[in-house]
């Protein structure tokens, strides 16, 4: 918190934005640091198992786009994870969306490998744009049978915060007896931070299959030892993901009586 709603409290010298991310930071260690810690893993396991491959011939098709939009993924899981440490919960959230939308892009395109063109015009000057645009994600997790379905249901409630709705501002403000606050900075509240945690961990787990499918086109196998590793963190990950899985649930069910008006 570094505002209030009144006119004097504006003027007020306070804390710098770093110093209040910092100590937002520590609280967030000191409460589930095991937890940042395995997501940590997980995000840097995926990057383990694309640099395996640097170095390569890629073949200026499928694979490179595969490389490009799990690059991508990387970037925004990394990104999303500092703003969740640093109390930006609806922002990492919103990250987070983005990642959902790098993880379609890179499934669905498996099974249109003749579409890789409809993102790599812009990227290779060989490629001519092509005539058919890019599909929407919705469309493409449709595609995409169970797991998409399950996808969806994610991507439905990480945009309840990506987009300008109430749920998402509900997270920027709180108040008290003496006035009205903005979380114009970095803020803690466990339950935020649990709730960024788990769809973090999640997408990122969702990451790794991408991952060992590209080094199975491009070298001929999955490597053991990366595989072993990731079936670990999946494990270890198991016991936090069910303990949080229902009270994220009762929380998106109270978000979606809200936005009902019910």
């Amino acid at each position: 918190m570094i505002g209030r709603h009144d006119a004097a409290a504006q003027m007020t010298e306070g804390p710098s934005i770093d110093s209040i991310d910092n100590e937002v930071r520590r609280q967030a260690y000191a409460a589930m640091g095991q937890q940042v810690q395995l997501l940590d893993d997980l995000i840097l396991h995926i990057n383990h198992g694309t640099a395996m491959l640097t170095g390569r011939q890629h073949d200026r098709g499928l694979n490179l786009l595969t490389g490009l939009l799990l690059n991508r993924a990387f970037n925004s899981l990394w990104r999303a994870r500092e703003d969740a440490v640093c109390g930006y919960h609806a922002e990492s959230l919103t990250l987070c969306r983005s990642v959902v939308e790098h993880w379609a892009a890179a499934r669905w395109v498996e099974f249109h490998p003749e579409a890789h063109d409809r993102w790599l015009w812009a990227v290779l000057e060989e490629v001519q744009r092509p005539a058919k645009n890019i599909p929407d994600v919705s469309q493409m997790l449709s595609e995409l049978g169970v797991l998409g379905k399950r996808v969806a249901e994610i991507y439905d409630v990480l945009s309840k915060f990506a987009h300008p709705r109430s749920i998402g501002l509900r997270w920027l403000i709180h108040f008290d007896t003496e006035a009205t606050h903005f979380r114009a900075a970095g803020y803690y509240d466990e339950h935020g931070l649990k709730v960024c945690l788990y769809f973090l961990i999640g997408m990122a787990q969702a990451c790794l299959e991408p991952v060992a499918r590209l080094q199975n086109r491009m070298v001929g196998s999955v490597e053991e030892a990366w595989l072993k590793h990731g079936k670990e963190l999946s494990n270890r990950a198991e016991p936090f993901m069910e303990e949080v899985e229902r009270e994220v649930a009762e929380r998106v069910a109270e978000a979606d009586k809200l936005l009902d008006g019910s």
